[in-house]
């Protein structure tokens, strides 16, 4: 008679330390797997930001430091921040939602290398209105405006309240042919009519939450050789006017010098501020006292701020 041979196999306990280790190295290549991926995100948001803010500082440039004026009384430049809305600007018709917060302009003395100061600072409910003249690819003088509007993606506005909305940098410009009726003062009624509703067409970059400028005339007096011209104070919202014949060291002069901020959101950013802004968001995290500071905290942690100076030497025509 054969006797039977012994069958091994696993007990109980060496399978749940299988399973055991199974698990641990699954949470660890879960885990690294996410914070590769979450790198990977923040690293390509960064490269957008920043993509998108050479673009809009290079324009900037080349349209600033080609701007015209001429020995006259007429206004070549205007710069304002109205804090209240722009035509196009879309207030969300839910009252539970939240949208940027109106805000005084953040200030210092005048800074004493570039992007001091204005790398800090807030520019209201829609940011600075930028308004000058500068030749076009032709050559030949137009019109340019530059300013930020929160809007749907459709053109025609009719999605509902809750539809995501976006803050887009709008570059746009008149053609010659109005220039040349119109004349050369950057505040005649035809040009805030040809920029009051400016289409996707003319949309310079996307998630731009806030768009700041400080005008500076060249000044011995300071250290730093410039006197700030715009803004004066923390709650100077009127409108900055160049003169072509300005000579005072503040008032109507035209500007030697700007310094120029962008604050673009991150990817993360922009569905942090989308589900806050249609209340899809939770409850205030403690620590805000109010719905204008948690605003802030979003987009402070969730942005890049770019900077530029910009020396203006078209000059005189």
């Amino acid at each position: 008679m054969t006797a039977l041979g012994k069958k091994s196999g696993f007990t109980i306990l060496e399978l749940l330390i299988a399973i055991a280790i199974t698990l641990a190295l699954t949470a660890a290549m879960l885990s690294i797997t996410t914070g590769t991926l979450s790198i990977w995100r923040r690293v390509q948001g960064n490269f957008s930001a920043s993509s998108q803010a050479k673009l809009v500082l290079d324009l900037l440039e080349r349209d600033l430091q080609s701007a015209v004026r001429r020995a006259d009384a007429n206004r070549w430049l205007s710069v304002e921040m109205p804090n209240a809305g722009f035509p196009g600007w879309v207030e969300e018709a839910d009252p539970a939602a939240i949208t940027k917060p109106v805000s005084a302009i953040s200030l210092n003395a005048v800074p004493s290398a570039v992007g001091e100061g204005i790398a800090q600072a807030r520019f209201g409910l829609t940011g600075v209105w930028l308004r000058f003249f500068a030749p076009d690819n032709s050559g030949q003088p137009v019109a340019i405006s530059y300013r930020v509007m929160r809007t749907a993606t459709d053109s025609a506005l009719n999605d509902p309240p809750r539809n995501p909305r976006h803050y887009f940098l709008f570059r746009s410009q008149t053609q010659p042919a109005q220039t040349l009726t119109t004349g050369y003062d950057i505040i005649a009624t035809p040009y805030t009519t040809a920029f009051a509703r400016p289409t996707l067409d003319d949309v310079l970059a996307d998630n731009v939450v806030d768009f700041g400028v400080w005008l500076y005339v060249r000044d011995s007096a300071p250290a730093t050789g410039l006197t700030r011209i715009y803004p004066t104070a923390a709650n100077d919202v009127t409108r900055y006017l160049g003169v072509g014949n300005g000579t005072a060291a503040v008032g109507n002069r035209f500007p030697d010098v700007a310094d120029v901020m962008v604050r673009i959101l991150t990817e993360e950013g922009v569905q942090l501020l989308e589900n806050l802004e249609t209340g899809r968001a939770a409850l205030r995290p403690p620590g805000y006292a109010n719905n204008d500071e948690w605003w802030w905290g979003i987009i402070e942690a969730h942005s890049q701020v770019f900077v530029r100076r910009i020396k203006l030497t078209g000059g005189l025509r």
